[in-house]
This record gives C-alpha cells, sequence and structure tokens, in this order.
C-alpha cells in the first residue's frame, strides 16, 4: 500500500507537469473516437433515429426506448455494414492514438514533455502497441474462457446476471496484475514477448500491490455514471493518475531489476576472471617445475 502511495504521489507531480499534452491527447482519443462511431451510428440510424437518442438520451439524460416502433423504423438495416467498419476503424486508430497517450505518461513520470510526443511515440511504437494489444487479448480469452464455462454452468441455475456482474470481473481482476506491465514496456521499447513475460514475473513479485489498481480502475469507472461532471473526471483526471502511477511503478521495478542484473554479470565476470588468473598460475607453476 505504501508503494502505491508513493507513486501515486509522482504520478500527481506528473499529472501538474504534464498537463496541456495530457489533456490535449485523451481529448484527441475522445473526439477521433466519437466522430468515426457517430458516422457509423448516423449511418444505420438516419436523421431520426440520430434525433431521438439525442434529444432523449443526451440532452434530457433520459433513456431511448430502443424497441418503440418509431425508433426501430428509423432504423436502415442496409448501411449496417458502414457502423461495423466506422465501428472497427474507431477501435484501430483509437488503440494506436492510446500508445501516443502512454508515451506521455511513461516519459513524463521524469520530465516535462510536450505534445509533439503523443504523434513521435504513435510512429515509432504504434503498431507494437496495437499487436501487443491483440496478444493480451488472446491470452485473456485462453485464461478466462475455461473459468468463464465453468462458473457460468455453476451460476447459470441460480442467476445469470449474478456471474456477468460480479464472477466476471472478479476474474478479470485477478489476472489483472500479471498484464499491467505489457504496455509502458513496448512503448519503452522492448519486444512485445520479452514485455509479456517481464509483466508476468513483476505481476506475481509485486502481486499485492498491483491488484490494487485494476480495484481502483473499476472504482473510478462508477464515476462514468454521474453525467457530465462524473465523465470529465474519469477520463481527464482519474484515468491519466492511474496510467501514470502504472509507468511510475514499472520504471522502478524494471530499474530494480536491471541493477539486479548488472551486479549478477559483474559478479559472473569477476568470477570467471577469478578463475582465468587461478588456472594461469597454475600452468606457470607446472613450467617452472
Amino acid at each position: 500500500m505504501l508503494k502505491i502511495l508513493n507513486h501515486f504521489k509522482k504520478a500527481w507531480e506528473a499529472y501538474k507537469r504534464n498537463f496541456p499534452p495530457i489533456i490535449i491527447s485523451i481529448a484527441l482519443i475522445i473526439i477521433i473516437f466519437s466522430l468515426l462511431v457517430g458516422v457509423g451510428f448516423f449511418a444505420i440510424l438516419g436523421t431520426e433515429g440520430a434525433t431521438e437518442v439525442v434529444n432523449h438520451y443526451i440532452i434530457s439524460e433520459g433513456t431511448t426506448d430502443f424497441e418503440s416502433p418509431e425508433f426501430l423504423n428509423s432504423i436502415n438495416m442496409e448501411n449496417i455494414g458502414f457502423f461495423f467498419l466506422f465501428l472497427i476503424l474507431g477501435v484501430i486508430i483509437t488503440i494506436f492514438l492510446e500508445a501516443g497517450f502512454w508515451g506521455i505518461c511513461l516519459k513524463g513520470i521524469k520530465k516535462k514533455v510536450s505534445t509533439g510526443l503523443f504523434f513521435t511515440t504513435i510512429r515509432e511504437r504504434g503498431i507494437s502497441y496495437f499487436l501487443a494489444n491483440i496478444l493480451v487479448l488472446l491470452i485473456i480469452v485462453a485464461i478466462s474462457l475455461p473459468l468463464i464455462l465453468i462458473f457460468y454452468g455453476l451460476f447459470y441455475l441460480l442467476q445469470a446476471n449474478l456471474f456477468l456482474s460480479v464472477v466476471y470481473p472478479m476474474i478479470f481482476l485477478l489476472i489483472a496484475p500479471f498484464f499491467i506491465f505489457i504496455f509502458p514496456a513496448v512503448i519503452e521499447g522492448k519486444p512485445i514477448f520479452n514485455s509479456v513475460s517481464q509483466s508476468f514475473i513483476f505481476g506475481k513479485k509485486y502481486y499485492l500491490d498491483l491488484i490494487l489498481l485494476p480495484i481502483l480502475f473499476y472504482v473510478s469507472s462508477l464515476l462514468s455514471f454521474i453525467p457530465i461532471v462524473g465523465v470529465i473526471l474519469n477520463y481527464f483526471l482519474i484515468v491519466p493518475l492511474l496510467v501514470l502511477l502504472i509507468c511510475s511503478f514499472y520504471l522502478e521495478v524494471s530499474k530494480s531489476g536491471r541493477e539486479k542484473k548488472s551486479r549478477k554479470t559483474k559478479k559472473t565476470g569477476k568470477s570467471v576472471r577469478g578463475r582465468g588468473k587461478s588456472k594461469t598460475r597454475k600452468r606457470v607453476v607446472k613450467g617452472e617445475k
């Protein structure tokens, strides 16, 4: 707990120091994703359906009756392909943009950075970050799918909603610490598989500390249920602070790992040189005899 608090202080200082690039990068991610997904929704909803959603859900903070005849009649199923196209495109582009955000947070822990780093990181590490996301998704599915099937079978007769709202988040919570350091490692420049391996090692070593982070993510996400203010606080304050905290934690443990490896290498080198000198002295002694 003390370790997390220490890194939170560093994260807060980095957040204040790099406030403009952090806010700009988050705003770019939200705007671009919203525009792409919005175009997809507009393609299938048309003017009438989009107007109903805006009026009832966004402006009046109410709910849209998605089963009402008026809403269903406004849907243009011929354009469903365009909806999924823009949705997938929005997700892909957002992942690349997230790489820039991680770059700002990782470098921003140590110093003041500029918004230009956002685009530089996307260019240099965007593809690796995207592939790392796919790999993480595949690993999580491979790990959680058997557990999901088991728990779903156990809870199906009781209450399916209990599984969806409690059990599945618990599974994700328990395995999350092993994946937390993958993305900062990739952004730092490490190969993808090395990043995964290192993250699993650190996850095992610092499990009790790291498990607090997904809990904080989950609790902070509840702020999004508060209209406007909660969403702004979550995306522009809580999320960047947690990402900065992860980056600070990662930099500390990876530096510690490198120092231990360096000391081990030096000891091995001294040992090898010592054995070499010993063998040389023995040869000299034999030659004198």
